[in-house]
């Protein structure tokens, strides 16, 4: 074998070795690709739930909103029943003083 052949099979391994390497650069990519690809398609499934909860959420803060106004006034309506439950009592024992009956114990 001469050292032409010899530089010449050296050359094709550099060669092979090279292609061989960039293929297992593409295959190194391809793999991170794939990859970056599940991970978005994963982003993208939490956010059309995010936004299906944001739906939601909007939904009850209206529904919130509207019962708000409906508690203040059964709290107002509460405490004026309770001031006249505490007067009744009052009223019903000076009306048993003046007709003389008592009220059971």
């Amino acid at each position: 074998m001469s050292s032409a052949d010899i530089a010449a099979m050296s050359s094709s391994i550099n060669a092979q070795m090279e292609s061989l390497h960039q293929q297992q650069e593409m295959d190194g990519l391809r793999a991170e690709v794939k990859d970056l690809q599940e991970k978005l398609d994963t982003l993208k499934v939490k956010r059309a739930q995010d936004a299906a909860k944001l739906k939601e959420f909007e939904k009850t803060k209206i529904q919130l909103q509207q019962v708000r106004p409906r508690k203040t006034i059964g709290q107002i309506n509460n405490k004026l029943l309770s001031s006249k439950v505490a007067v009744t009592p009052t009223l019903y024992a000076r009306s048993c003083l003046t007709c003389d009956i008592r009220p059971k114990k």
